[in-house]
Parts: structure tokens; C-alpha cells; sequence
């Protein structure tokens, strides 16, 4: 009977110890399971659909110079897929709230897009008024003006040339370095007091009007009186 339960213990199965399933996996395995990944990201970039472009706003009709900006009234929204570097220029439908009330400088088209430079405050914090100058670009220095010359308007009427005002600050000058119209208008945005927008007028529908820098001269109204013009 010993002999019979010596033989029976002998013949008990050994204990085999089980492998967890992530240490069964050589780097093979982790291999692929890699490449996989990284092509399942790959696939999820390439299928994405790309950015959409701005929305740039464009006049919905003819704006004339003097006109208060209402963005709901006088434009639409298209959108415009150029150089970032030249949508930096332009009122796009994000920044175009920020404009409301202020004033055209200058005409804008039905359908051409609105830059930033067509609109200009309202009025100066010193109570000069703001006024475009329409005038051909060969006629204004060569369209060579920048924000804050100094220029003097001269008036021919009757092969008779007068100063109409001098020493006037040029607060807006179109942006020429990039539309996409191509528009050849010009103008000249000036900050002027009340007298004198009311004899620009004057001229500008009168006279033939000729535009002259003059940043750093002394004012050519004060040396006519000096020397008895």
C-alpha cells in the first residue's frame, strides 16, 4: 500500500507558469505596431481638410469719399485665398466690426476689396476735420506722400496759380502696393481745419489743383505775407 501511494504522488503533473501576453512580445511586434500607428496619424493628416481662406470684405456698391463705414450697409464677404503677407492689408469679416463708423478716405468700387487704408478716423482729437483730396497721383508729388508730410495745395485758375492752403498733414494716402482690382484711382487724405476744407472744395471742382510736399519748409501763406504777396 505505501509502495502504491509513493507511485501515484510521482505521477502528479508539474506546475507550468504562465506568461502575461505583453511579455510575449519582442520588439519585432512593437516594430509594427508602430508603423502602424504612426500610419493611421498619417492618413488622419492627409484626409483632414484644409483650412478654409478669409473671408475679405468687398464694397457692395460704389462708396464715395466722406462716407461713414457701415459694415452691414456697404459690404459683402468673399473669400480670398493670396499671400498672407497681402491679407494683412485688407478688412477681412473678423476684423471689419472694429471699423464701424469710421470714413472713406477715398472711393471704393462696387466689388473692390477694403483695406484697412481706405478708412480713417472721423475727426482729429485737435478738432481739424479729415478730408480726401482727389487728385491725380502725377499731380501729388508722384504719389511719393507718406502719413504725416507736411504738403502745401496750389490752385491754377486762369493761368493765375495761388496757394490755397499750406503746411497741411497728410493723415491717409492709398495703399498702392497691392489690390486685387488694379483700381488707378488716388487721393490724398488731409487733416485740415474748417475754413480751409471749405476753400478745397472750392478748388477742387474750379481749379486745376497741384499737391506739393513741403515736411520741414516754413509755410508758404506766411512767407507770401512776409515778403508782401
Amino acid at each position: 500500500m505505501v509502495s502504491s501511494s509513493r507511485a501515484d504522488a510521482g505521477n502528479e503533473p508539474l506546475a507550468v507558469p504562465v506568461r502575461r501576453w505583453w511579455t510575449r512580445l519582442s520588439s519585432a511586434h512593437i516594430l509594427i505596431f508602430s508603423a502602424g500607428a504612426l500610419a493611421f496619424i498619417a492618413n488622419l493628416a492627409v484626409l483632414r481638410p484644409p483650412a478654409l481662406p478669409p473671408n475679405v470684405a468687398v464694397a457692395s456698391s460704389d462708396l464715395l469719399p466722406g462716407t461713414v463705414f457701415d459694415p452691414v450697409r456697404h459690404v459683402e464677404y468673399l473669400p480670398m485665398t493670396t499671400d498672407p503677407e497681402l491679407l494683412t492689408r485688407f478688412v477681412t469679416e473678423d476684423t471689419v466690426s472694429n471699423l464701424a463708423g469710421r470714413v472713406l478716405a477715398g472711393r471704393v468700387d462696387e466689388g473692390e476689396a477694403l483695406s484697412f487704408s481706405n478708412l480713417v478716423e472721423a475727426a482729429t482729437d485737435d478738432g481739424r476735420r479729415i478730408m480726401s483730396l482727389p487728385i491725380e497721383r502725377e499731380r501729388a508729388a508722384g504719389g511719393t506722400l507718406s502719413v504725416g508730410d507736411r504738403i502745401d495745395v496750389i490752385a491754377v485758375e486762369a493761368g493765375v496759380a495761388r496757394y490755397v492752403v499750406s503746411g497741411v498733414e497728410v493723415v491717409a494716402v492709398p495703399d498702392t502696393k497691392g489690390s486685387f482690382t488694379g483700381s488707378s484711382s488716388y487721393h490724398v487724405v488731409l487733416a485740415v481745419d474748417a475754413v480751409s476744407a471749405l476753400e478745397l472744395s472750392v478748388v477742387m471742382e474750379t481749379a486745376t489743383i497741384q499737391v506739393i510736399r513741403s515736411t520741414g519748409s516754413p509755410s508758404a501763406l506766411e512767407v507770401r505775407t512776409a515778403d508782401g504777396g
